[in-house]
């Protein structure tokens, strides 16, 4: 019994490593060396004490554990949960099924997250509406820097709006991205596809909503500029 554990942990690791090693090709293709070097970049960021953390809908409770993680180490003061009310449950858009966000808000107080340092924002119905409502109110509660929580396979695509808006609205602050690693194997919660199959989506996205979306090199440019602050 323990042997066949073992197995089935060696297979599922090899199988872990030879999905990464097919997506960075696959981010190689459409984004060219640029690409994996920024993907690399946001997924490897030291998160610095921030005016707040954002947690972006999607993924029903997926992303939910982290960001109770990163409020408990005191980085940040406050949760914003920003999505919709609108597009949740089974056959709003595509094969999402996503959760009311006050159930993501009883899910961060559950594990412990104070009530009054949560904000919901819900007039948010795409990531574009999310970069742009979170910008917004950064500049007008003078943040400097913000985390946002997302699932790795949107990491990509959330930092680049994020970063178009910024650079759209002149709100000179650093943008902190803070991946939720699952396994590429794992269907995403809520989803009919797995991380990785998610992940090709993205890569896809980021071309067709590219007027959304800062593009690679202004990604990389934001990134070093602001790297140091």
């Amino acid at each position: 019994m323990e042997f066949n554990l073992s197995l089935k942990h060696l297979y599922n690791s090899i199988s872990e490593v030879l999905l990464n090693f097919f997506l960075k090709i696959a981010l190689y293709y459409h984004f060219g060396f640029n690409g994996t070097v920024l993907f690399y970049k946001i997924t490897h960021q030291l998160l610095k004490p921030s005016d707040i953390i954002v947690l972006l809908q999607g993924d029903r409770l997926d992303r939910v554990k982290e960001t109770a993680n990163i409020y408990k180490k005191n980085i940040a003061p406050q949760i914003v949960i920003i999505g919709n009310n609108d597009l949740i449950g089974r056959g709003t858009r595509n094969d999402e099924n996503d959760l009311h966000l006050l159930e993501l808000k009883k899910e961060l107080i559950n594990k412990g997250i104070l009530e009054n340092s949560i904000i919901i924002e819900d007039k948010s119905f795409n990531t574009k509406d999310q970069a742009v409502h979170m910008v917004t109110l950064a500049k007008k509660n003078s943040y400097k820097r913000m985390i946002i929580v997302t699932s790795a396979y949107h990491v990509l695509r959330a930092y680049l709006s994020f970063v178009k808006s910024s650079k759209q609205q002149l709100w000179n602050g650093v943008i902190l991205m803070c991946s939720v690693n699952l396994p590429w194997k794992r269907l995403a919660s809520g989803r009919s596809k797995t991380a990785w199959q998610m992940f090709l989506l993205e890569l896809e996205k980021i071309k067709k909503y590219k007027n959304d979306t800062a593009s690679i090199k202004e990604g990389l440019e934001y990134f070093n500029k602001f790297l140091k602050i």
